[in-house]
């Protein structure tokens, strides 16, 4: 089950291109949340760009072949998490909702038997606005569902991809929105005048 979900995973981050229409609506910085959903530590992107809270148990999968920013799975291998972060400048007059449609659109060409629920209940990941939705379907014969999470930043989109087998996500589902939650976007180094 393992390779299907990341395969899965993979596909879906992968699979974005720029499109759009009017100018998107300027977002500012949230304001410090309080402590983190979720204890543990914290995984860094490469490019310092984000961070999410990493449960214990949990390990680092990115490798130096993946596009994403971070990729982690719990001890057995049966719950996975990836975000993937674009530049705003690379996806002129893209809206939230819009980066949040191709994400749903990248599901219906991954998956089959795809069964699309939400937006959910969550609007806000961390005080950033954020939309999410559930897939359901199968990966290579195999039941998955994900968690798509599209969130927005003054300059970035991020989309968080977290998921397990169908069988497994009942019980991964609280964990992976707790997770979710910690996602962090770092501020810039200063400038060195």
């Amino acid at each position: 089950m393992k390779p299907k979900l990341n395969l899965t995973i993979f596909l879906l981050a992968c699979s974005f291109v720029g499109c759009g229409s009017k100018p998107p609506a300027e977002v500012q910085a949230p304001t410090p949340q309080s402590p983190p959903a979720i204890a543990g530590e914290v995984l860094a992107s490469n490019q310092g760009i984000v961070q999410l809270n990493r449960p214990q148990g949990w390990t680092n999968q990115l490798t130096k072949a993946d596009t994403l920013n971070l990729k982690m799975a719990n001890a057995s291998g049966d719950a996975h998490l990836t975000l993937q972060t674009r530049a705003k400048k690379d996806l002129p007059q893209l809206s939230l909702e819009k980066f949040a449609k191709l994400g749903r659109e990248a599901g219906l060409q991954s998956m089959t038997d795809l069964k699309i629920t939400g937006p959910t209940d969550v609007a806000l990941v961390n005080g950033y606005p954020a939309i999410q939705y559930q897939f359901e379907g199968k990966v290579e014969g195999a039941d998955t569902v994900l968690l798509h999470t599209a969130i927005e930043s003054q300059n970035y989109f991020h989309q968080i991809l977290a998921g397990s087998s169908r069988f497994g996500f009942a019980r991964h589902q609280d964990p992976l929105q707790k997770i979710i939650q910690t996602f962090q976007e770092q501020p810039p180094p200063p400038s060195e005048e």
